[in-house]
């Protein structure tokens, strides 16, 4: 029996099934190779034609290709000997590309940050944004198991290494590519070949930064090409790195920061967006109430639960724009993830990844990162800062930011201008080192805005340092105390 999908309350969803699919509410249908697509109004369906003109493919969500971002239903058009593979290395944004090979085999792969989540069902032959759309084709009974780890809203948290609260439902993570015939999973990023010297390619200092620097140029600057955009700015590094990015470009740029007018965070973005050029404001967070959260939980497919979750209706009520951007992902630029202690260290264990994003060390979610490791653990040269990033990427990136995407109740979701196999790739193959030692974040800030870089980084400046005492105190802590306190207020 086909049930109509109502993308009204699953805004920003979609849909493949090998079935036909019934006449969707709020969305609307297509078909390629013999795969019914149904997707949200709001979410761009992508035809990939080949040099020849035959459809080759399909990318489901907002894709920036250099310098352009697809907010609506077009074509791509293959050059000659160019292939769908060879489209996705150099694309960026939220989204998922089907494609057939070369080979004849259909398959499907998440944008390299998992921002617009896949959840696939092999047993049924659908594949979905979320759990929660896929119930409209297809019975998937709860995983008590699964479900009672977080008991969402109970505790914050969220379902890693590809877990979803539904049997026979598997998340698809970024870096792997999911058959749609037989439904197998392949890792396909990093190499992981014994026979390869290293799982990813070494670059060098000046090189990867300026490459960084034009790419990171290129995606915001397609982005702000679209119009007025919102940068969701704090005092930190990620966001700052996205609106250097924007010098030169910044006409229709205005920054917004969540929270208290007299917070550190509203503090240094007023002073950057100062410096920048650009409007600021501070949005006051406004409460979700606990129908709200439900229905988020909802929305997302239940896969996450933090303060995130609570911010649904302060993004429901912000001022429109055309498009908003975060500095997800740019983390790996900053060592965020790993230690210097990791640099050829031996791999860390399940419990210590658990750990690492105070997620509890239930036996089913170690489970699961034993056999996500054992995958990586394949190469021999593959060392603890090398899958603290990888982990970063897929876990953290993917798991959980990519989850949150479905939740807020808005028709687009904000873009993620630090994206795109290009950069993942030079962030991870220049030396740990200088990477760990926000050597190539001053180096990359120094080549966008050097400018933005003169003010602190969350910390105040002069009598500041006194107004912010507590930010002060937590940034004399070493990283071990801040982790250990964490992990004791969320229990």
């Amino acid at each position: 029996m086909l049930h109509p999908i109502d993308f009204f309350r699953l805004p920003k969803q979609w849909l493949i099934s090998s079935s036909e699919i019934g006449a969707p509410v709020g969305g609307r249908r297509e078909t390629f190779s013999g795969l019914h697509i149904a997707a949200a109004d709001s979410v761009p369906l992508v035809r990939i034609l080949d040099a020849a003109g035959n459809d080759v493919g399909r990318l489901i969500g907002w894709v920036i290709d250099s310098a352009y971002l697809y907010c609506s239903d077009t074509t791509i058009s293959l050059q000659v000997e160019e292939s769908p593979e060879s489209l996705y290395s150099r694309l960026a944004g939220r989204f998922v590309m089907v494609w057939r090979g070369s080979d004849g085999a259909l398959r499907l792969r998440e944008d390299s940050a998992g921002g617009l989540p896949a959840i696939y069902v092999p047993d049924a032959g659908v594949v979905g944004a979320t759990v929660s759309v896929l119930d409209n084709v297809v019975n998937l009974p709860p995983d008590p198991d699964v479900e009672g780890i977080f008991s969402f809203p109970d505790r914050n948290g969220f379902l890693p290494f590809g877990l979803t609260p539904r049997r026979g439902a598997y998340r698809l993570m970024p870096n792997h590519v999911l058959d749609l015939d037989s439904f197998d999973v392949t890792r396909v990023w990093p190499n992981l070949n014994p026979q390869s010297h290293e799982p990813v390619v070494k670059h060098g200092k000046k090189e990867g930064v300026a490459e960084a620097a034009e790419i990171l140029r290129r995606q915001v600057g397609a982005i702000l090409s679209t119009g007025e955009t919102i940068i969701n700015l704090s005092g930190g590094y990620d966001s700052r790195l996205i609106l250097a990015a924007a010098k030169g470009h910044t006409e229709y740029l205005r920054a917004e920061t969540f929270g208290e007018k007299t917070s550190l965070d509203a503090h240094l973005a007023r002073k950057l967006a100062s410096r920048a050029g650009i409007n600021h404001r501070v949005l006051a967070v406004v409460p979700s109430s606990p129908t709200e959260i439900t229905e988020w939980l909802n929305r997302s497919g239940r896969m996450m639960c933090d303060a995130v979750t609570s911010m649904g209706g302060t993004v429901a009520k912000r001022a429109p724009a055309i498009n908003s951007m975060s500095g997800t992902g740019a983390d790996l630029i900053q060592g965020t993830p790993f230690q210097p202690s990791d640099i050829g260290a031996p791999i860390p264990t399940s419990e210590r990844l658990l750990s690492e994003y105070y997620l509890p060390h239930h036996p089913i979610l170690v489970e699961a990162g034993e056999r996500w490791i054992s995958d990586l653990a394949r190469h021999p040269s593959m060392d603890a800062s090398i899958m603290l990033d990888l982990t970063r990427i897929e876990q953290r990136h993917g798991c959980w930011a990519g989850s949150a995407v479905y939740g807020h109740p808005t028709p687009m979701p904000s873009l993620q201008p630090f994206g795109g196999q290009r950069l993942y790739e030079i962030s991870l193959g220049l030396p740990r080192d200088y990477v760990v030692n926000r050597g190539f974040y001053r180096d990359l800030i120094g080549e966008l805005w050097p400018e933005l870089g003169e003010i602190p980084i969350n910390r105040g400046a002069g009598f500041g340092r006194l107004r912010y005492w507590r930010k002060e105190i937590s940034n004399a802590l070493p990283g071990s105390a801040k982790h250990f306190i964490k992990r004791i207020a969320q229990k």
